[in-house]
């Protein structure tokens, strides 16, 4: 399984405000972030998947301000 197209998709709709960051960056602590979400969601780990959003939200708005 893809974990990270799933990831990147999925956060790309629960965080639409950074959806052409997502798309577009590529390094390495947002991309475990999202392959880590992506394995969360297939396993239904919805505390989880909270706590990467807020992760995944704070990087990119610390990094894109």
């Amino acid at each position: 399984m893809d974990f990270e197209r799933i990831g990147r998709a999925r956060l790309m709709m629960r965080l639409p405000h950074h959806r052409k960051k997502l798309a577009e960056s590529e390094f390495l602590a947002l991309t475990s972030l999202i392959e880590n979400y992506g394995a969360a969601v297939i396993e239904n780990k919805e505390h989880d998947c909270q706590a990467i959003e807020e992760k995944v939200d704070r990087l990119l708005s610390s990094l894109f301000s």
